[in-house]
């Protein structure tokens, strides 16, 4: 297994699912080790980690510990988990991408965001053209 850069983190193995805008924002929390929240909405997520989203400029040092909280705008559904930060990057004044992963695995199964892991509509097509279904007679 690689390594991407110099952080020493695996390379990512599981599909990435970026979040469309057209359905309801993810509100995300970063909460760290002294307590700092950086509150933002969640950029893409996937099995075993997630990139947040910050409308500002933040420095978070790599493998920072934390816990990423997620909710959706008009709903009392929230999770939160554990996460390492593995990256970040300010492509912009106005902007700070956070890379994490999952501290303790992968998500399970079963949450409000497994409507987000879904594949795009036109990744189910193909699944749903090369599925084998019986014929009647």
């Amino acid at each position: 297994m690689g390594v991407s850069g110099a952080n020493g983190f695996p390379e990512r193995r599981h599909t990435r699912y970026p979040l469309p805008t057209t359905l309801a924002p993810v509100v995300a929390e970063f909460r760290g080790p002294a307590g700092e929240v950086l509150t933002g909405r969640l950029w893409d997520i996937s099995a075993a980690g997630a990139c947040l989203y910050l409308s500002k400029t933040a420095v978070v040092a790599e493998d920072t510990l934390g816990v990423l909280s997620v909710r959706l705008a008009d709903n009392l559904q929230e999770l939160s988990l554990p996460v390492q930060v593995c990256w970040s990057s300010t492509p912009s004044p106005l902007t700070t991408l956070l890379g994490m992963v999952f501290s303790e695995g992968l998500l399970a199964p079963g949450t409000f965001l497994d409507e987000y892991m879904k594949g795009s509509w036109t990744e189910r097509l193909e699944l749903y053209r090369s599925a084998k279904v019986p014929r009647f007679s």
